[in-house]
């Protein structure tokens, strides 16, 4: 597979090149379709894409998702300690009525529902840490149904328009949700992704001023679980010493990418759809393609990558 150059950006000076080659070969030998690196003030200093079209980016969406969630709480909307059964009719989940009572919107923002994907008792709630795909999906029902209006008006109106993201839009799976009600999808292009990469890296912040509030911003990424503590609302960081991941249930005693910045945020889709937010070099890096990872291939996509990212800059 072969890049185009889609801009003719200053690259850094200080930067190892070959080392940069090699990580550009890497990617774009995993199926990327776009690989997009800003730094410092938002300045994009490198582009490559064989395909800048917006796709499907998998989990990416909930990140944004958390942050919507966070606009709903700074407008008074919802609280993230407001009980579901505020919102939600008795008996959306096969819980319990007692615990369903118990759950909450940070519970499913952490994903500490205490459910297996059919909703029903899978754990403690509030303690067992298993990403639930399904119950998340709830969340949009509460949001939609709150304000009285469509997801991708709300999404253009709060993140798009003042991000500058044109090409974010909800799709519709095939997949049905238990109350009968479409999965949606996000599609994003690269340049969308990095619009919310510069957010976090400013702090949720943006040139006219906050998009949330700072009180939000910090909860939204402190440590969900102790549990999983590396998994946020829904954004990931990589300063705790031990994390679960997705559909595997065991516990791993280090950092999720050990050879990147202990500082680094992040949101990571299925297919390696990467948001790399490096606050320390202030940097954010995106990559954007179908699977980097071949079924039944023994290869941490994330690790291979910052070891020879990291090999770039190792001079800065």
């Amino acid at each position: 597979m072969t890049f185009s150059y889609g801009g003719n950006y200053d690259m850094t000076t200080n930067w190892n090149s070959r080392a940069f080659t090699n990580a550009i070969g890497y990617l774009a030998d995993r199926g990327t379709d776009e690989v997009l690196i800003f730094e410092k003030d938002g300045i994009q200093v490198h582009e490559n894409f064989t395909d800048s079209e917006a796709t499907d980016v998998k989990a990416i969406q909930k990140s944004l998702f958390a942050l919507m969630i966070g606009i709903a709480v700074d407008r008074r909307i919802v609280e993230v300690s407001d009980p579901l059964h505020k919102y939600l009719p008795k008996g959306w989940t096969g819980l319990p009525e007692t615990d369903e009572k118990r759950l909450t919107i940070q519970h499913l923002l952490t994903m500490t529902t205490g459910m297996n994907d059919a909703l029903e008792p899978a754990g403690e709630i509030g303690v067992t840490w298993r990403y639930n795909n399904t119950a998340y999906n709830y969340l949009k029902r509460v949001l939609t149904e709150q304000t009285g209006r469509p997801l991708q008006e709300l999404t253009e109106e709060w993140i798009c328009n003042p991000l500058g993201m044109t090409q974010t839009k909800w799709v519709e799976r095939d997949s049905l949700l238990p109350d009968g009600r479409n999965v949606t999808g996000l599609e994003m292009s690269g340049h969308d992704m990095a619009q919310l990469g510069l957010l976090i890296l400013n702090g949720g912040s943006r040139s006219s001023g906050r998009l949330i509030s700072n009180s939000y911003w910090q909860r939204m990424l402190s440590p969900g679980s102790s549990t999983n503590p590396a998994w946020c609302f829904m954004w990931w960081r990589n300063d705790q010493d031990h994390f679960m991941t997705p559909y595997v249930d065991k516990t791993f005693y280090r950092p999720v990418i050990p050879e990147a910045p202990a500082s680094l945020i992040f949101s990571q889709g299925l297919e390696e759809n990467r948001i790399f937010v490096d606050p320390t070099r202030r940097r954010v890096i995106v990559r954007r393609g179908g699977p980097a990872v071949k079924p039944g291939e023994r290869h941490n996509f994330d690790r291979h990558l910052w070891t020879l990212m990291q090999q770039i800059w190792s001079d800065t």
